[in-house]
């Protein structure tokens, strides 16, 4: 069974391990736009660009909640709203 993610908005945290990774890959190959959360700058950057225009890439700094808050705040302002948050844990 497939879904169609279109014209929803995630925000995907973590340090993009190959689950984040996937996740990411399925969201956007389901016509979804997502933000890319990740510490590791270069990498982060990277595989956005390798996803498409349909991503953008935020870095994650500070506290853990002070993160989340102002992500969500990019991510809307960015997309309007956010219909999905993907936080793997591994």
């Amino acid at each position: 069974m497939t879904h169609s993610f279109q014209g929803k908005v995630a925000l995907v945290l973590g340090q993009l391990q190959p689950t984040s990774r996937e996740i990411a890959e399925l969201l956007v190959d389901a016509g979804a736009e997502i933000v890319l959360a990740s510490s590791d700058r270069a990498c982060g950057q990277a595989f956005a660009q390798q996803l498409g225009t349909a991503v953008l890439y935020l870095p994650l700094d500070g506290l853990p909640e002070e993160q989340l808050s102002r992500l969500m705040a990019m991510t809307i302002e960015a997309f309007g709203r956010i219909d999905l948050l993907v936080i793997p844990l591994r």
